[in-house]
């Protein structure tokens, strides 16, 4: 691996960690809740997604059908998901926030935001587009190779 490679990954795992701390901060301010990263990011995709299926969830997570569906009983025995019928499919079910997970999906969406928008402030404003750019065609080159 190169200098580079290694520095990037290095860089790139800190970022992760620092951002999977403030989902879990964030999550415990909006809710009283102790969400962990993966319901926190299960609520992103079902408020970005609404009526989503499990089994897309599962793959947009990167996780098995069992993982997911530990993670909708969960969320759901904290009164932040509901599931429906697949009007399409008699044996699917579409995921739904609740009111109360939509409030704290939202309130988790806002902070979150803030506190990048905190972080790129940092930055003059054609090294944000920069960085966003490069950011977004990595990440393409990246799934484009898995």
């Amino acid at each position: 691996m190169s200098k580079t490679a290694e520095q990037f990954l290095t860089d790139l795992r800190r970022l992760r960690g620092e951002l999977d701390g403030m989902e879990r901060r964030m999550a415990d301010l909006a809710s009283g809740a102790r969400l962990n990263a993966l319901d926190i990011q299960a609520l992103e995709l079902v408020l970005e997604t609404p009526g989503l299926r499990s089994g897309r969830l599962a793959a947009a997570l990167s996780v098995v059908p069992t993982t997911a569906s530990s993670t909708v009983t969960r969320l759901r025995q904290r009164g932040l998901l509901s599931v429906r019928p697949d009007p399409a499919d008699r044996r699917a079910v579409t995921l739904w926030l609740t009111p109360d997970g939509r409030r704290v999906s939202e309130t988790l969406r806002e902070e979150t935001l803030a506190r990048v928008d905190a972080a790129l402030a940092h930055l003059r404003s054609d090294e944000r587009e920069r960085l966003i750019s490069l950011f977004a065609r990595v990440a393409r080159v990246s799934e484009a190779s898995a």
